[in-house]
């Protein structure tokens, strides 16, 4: 896979190119393209979907209804055995509002987020630190975080400070404003955290869940 970016994709995160780090968050237009086969063109990386579902309001046909209000930064799929590596979201529909923010694993205090964490899966629980460590260059790792999801793993205070330290890293998130019918997020869910503002009107997205295949 090259890697190469579509024509008028913006990559978000980081945001430059000049130290050869991978993207980790993009902005595209879906143009009706195969989001699939543009995730990993953006990636560099084999992908299989994982989960594709549509988000809209209440009385829709959808397979979800959206939060509504500030929701706030977290990974998404936490209630899995492990969430997917990346997720897009495709919006349909926005009336107003709903701008996105990205908070990447940069910005935060990984001593903090090793506090242990329990989240409920359809097969039990999940203990894991907030941020786990993987094999790789300096930085790899995987955040499952969630705020109204995530028990105290034992010690509570520690879940706390956690739960702190993203408050503390807001304040220096990454803003990628409102996205317009048509347009795409791509990001990795296992290094930045996203929020999404509260919005008013009708709103209807697609998200995909992606996991790498070798």
């Amino acid at each position: 896979m090259s890697g190469a970016a579509p024509a008028g994709a913006v990559r978000l995160w980081p945001a430059g190119a000049g130290d050869g780090s991978p993207a980790r968050a993009w902005r595209f237009r879906s143009r009706g393209a195969d989001l699939l086969r543009t995730a990993e063109e953006l990636t560099g990386r084999r992908l299989a979907v994982v989960r594709d579902v549509t988000v809209g309001m209440p009385g829709d046909d959808g397979e979800l209804v959206a939060q509504q209000g500030d929701f706030w930064f977290h990974t998404d799929a936490t209630f899995l055995p492990e969430p997917p590596h990346w997720m897009i979201i495709a919006v349909q529909e926005a009336h107003a509002g709903g701008e996105l923010e990205l908070l990447p694993s940069e910005f935060l205090d990984t001593e903090a987020l090793s506090a242990e964490a329990t989240y409920l899966t359809p097969d039990g629980a999940v203990h894991t630190p907030v941020w786990e460590p993987l094999p790789g260059p300096p930085g790899t790792g995987r955040l499952r975080y969630r705020e109204d999801r995530m028990l105290a793993g034992g010690d509570a205070a520690a879940v706390d400070r956690a739960q702190q330290a993203v408050s503390d890293a807001a304040a220096h998130a990454l803003t990628v404003g409102a996205l317009a019918p048509g347009e795409c997020l791509l990001v990795d869910n296992w290094t930045v955290l996203h929020r999404r503002r509260t919005f008013t009107g009708r709103r209807v997205i697609r998200r995909l869940w992606l996991d790498e295949t070798g």
